[in-house]
Formats: C-alpha cells, sequence, structure tokens
C-alpha cells in the first residue's frame, strides 16, 4: 500500500515537472514568434514543440504553416 501510494506521487510529480517545462516551451515558442528578429534557437522550438504535440514535420506541413502565419 505504501508502495503504491509512493508510486502515485511521484507520478504525480513527473507529471507536474512534465506540464511545467511544457508551459515554459510553450511560452518561449509564443515569445520567439512575436520577435520579428531570426533567433537561433527558433527551428530547435519548432521542432519540439511538434515533437511534444504531435505534430507532423514534413516539408508540407511547414508550408501550411507558414501560411497560418501571416
Amino acid at each position: 500500500m505504501k508502495e503504491t501510494k509512493k508510486m502515485l506521487k511521484l507520478k504525480g510529480e513527473q507529471y507536474e515537472n512534465s506540464r511545467n517545462k511544457v508551459l515554459e516551451l510553450q511560452e518561449k515558442i509564443i515569445n520567439s514568434q512575436h520577435v520579428e528578429e531570426a533567433s537561433d534557437h527558433r527551428p530547435f522550438l519548432q521542432k519540439a514543440f511538434d515533437k511534444i504535440f504531435g505534430f507532423p514535420t514534413g516539408r508540407k506541413f511547414r508550408e501550411r504553416r507558414s501560411k497560418w502565419r501571416r
């Protein structure tokens, strides 16, 4: 019983840590989209966001995504 409670607590902490990281990453992506100057980190952040949220990263998807930003 104690092990189950510990496991649940650990899973809860892992979930919170992951959620906080995703929120930080999302905030960085949003901020980088508002900045007009080119950033070295932008391609990395886009790939990371796509990977986390399961978006395709193919060329056609990028073309569609670039049209959405206009």
